[in-house]
């Protein structure tokens, strides 16, 4: 985060060459077309691939009020029970503040928050700063992999789409706000309007147009960490020959809110990581001695629905990090910070309820990072704290 060095995209497992060669061959181009076929991909999943974020977007959303005014981090919204889009009480009710909305993940909240603010203006600086996309026909995006592809063309076209799905996700709300207090006035729960699972509004919490890849997250998880600041990605440290090799300087920082703000939402985000260390299925998160160096993260379970009746409803399973490393404290990086994303993909179905020793397709996630990344990056040197 403090330098925008991309450190590493990896996936597993490795695509299957024989798939790719029959598919070329044979003219098949959809996955699973015929039984008993691999698994493929001709491309970097991590860096090239977008999808929608989940919940990790709630993260987003927070950026944007946080950078509309600081003094959002203290703001409340009452939740009705009946308002929640998750079964259960996965969601939580009552007064919900953003700290209680990161910690427990409340659609809800960040409905309300975004179109109760029109915090759409801010939801676009966000995402033209970390390379988002929001249409459904993934044609527009500010950047994809450098800042300077947002050219004020494309920067346009982007900025008259947010425009567009402001207005609608405004309208609907309001729409939704008439109809839900008439209903609860006159006491008539039978004529119960919707919850607020509208597809208008579903950028707030990772759904609806919003796409999102790995990277785009990274970023994301960065600014928290970084103190408010995004610095660009840098993909090649050294240009030239052997012996006449030249580094490649670090990018100028872009300033997304102030690190006040980004204090106390990294503070959110260290409670839901703790969330998880502390659960009846305990992760086996590090804990650093410090406590505000501790690893800071948010989880993100979105539906990856499908056109192929064995995909239908499928769930992705994301988290997103940040964390100290005593390995990559350097000149440029001097606090040692890191920031992960993880995508595992259509893995399971959110709603069922898991048997003993399985999770949700973010606990899941949450599992890998403490279970697989992170002794890996111990491994290569890190030493996560």
């Amino acid at each position: 985060p403090a330098a925008g060095d991309l450190l590493c995209s990896a996936m597993y497992p490795l695509p299957n060459q024989d798939s790719l060669r029959e598919m070329a061959t044979k003219d098949r181009l959809v996955y699973r077309e015929r039984k008993g076929q691999k698994a493929y991909t001709e491309r970097d999943l991590g860096l090239t691939f977008q999808s929608f974020p989940g919940s990790t977007a709630k993260v987003m959303s927070a950026l944007a009020g946080l950078r509309r005014s600081p003094e959002n981090a203290s703001r409340t919204y009452l939740v009705n029970p009946d308002d929640r889009i998750e079964p259960g009480e996965s969601e939580p009710r009552g007064n919900v503040s953003m700290k209680d909305a990161i910690k427990l993940s409340s659609n809800c909240y960040f409905i309300n928050l975004v179109n109760d603010q029109n915090l759409y203006p801010e939801l676009k600086d966000i995402y033209s700063i970390v390379g988002a996309r929001t249409d459904a026909k993934r044609a527009i995006t500010p950047y994809f992999f450098n800042m300077d592809e947002n050219t004020p063309a494309r920067q346009s076209a982007f900025e008259q789409q947010m425009n567009d799905l402001g207005a609608e996700g405004l309208k609907t709300y309001a729409g939704y706000n008439t109809n839900h207090k008439a209903v609860f006035q006159s006491g008539n729960r039978k004529k119960r309007y919707y919850k607020m699972n509208m597809p208008e509004t579903a950028m707030a919490w990772g759904q609806g147009a919003l796409t999102a890849t790995p990277l785009n997250m990274a970023r994301v998880a960065g600014i928290v960490a970084n103190h408010g600041q995004l610095v660009p990605t840098r993909y090649i440290l050294k240009t030239g020959a052997e012996g006449n090799q030249k580094i490649m300087p670090v990018a100028k920082a872009v300033d997304v809110i102030t690190p006040a703000a980004a204090n106390a939402l990294r503070s959110y985000m260290q409670e839901e990581s703790d969330k998880h260390r502390n659960s009846r299925s305990p992760k086996n998160l590090p804990l650093n001695a410090n406590p505000e160096m501790r690893i800071g993260g948010k989880t993100g379970t979105p539906e990856r629905v499908q056109y192929y009746s064995e995909y239908q409803q499928q769930n992705d399973g994301w988290y997103i990090c940040f964390m100290h490393a005593e390995g990559a404290v350097r000149e440029n990086n001097p606090e040692g910070l890191l920031a992960v994303a993880l995508r595992i993909e259509r893995i399971g179905i959110g709603g069922e309820r898991p048997t003993p020793g399985q999770h949700y397709t973010s606990g899941k996630a949450v599992e890998v990072i403490a279970d697989i990344i992170i002794p890996t990056l111990n491994e290569a040197g890190y030493q996560i704290q």
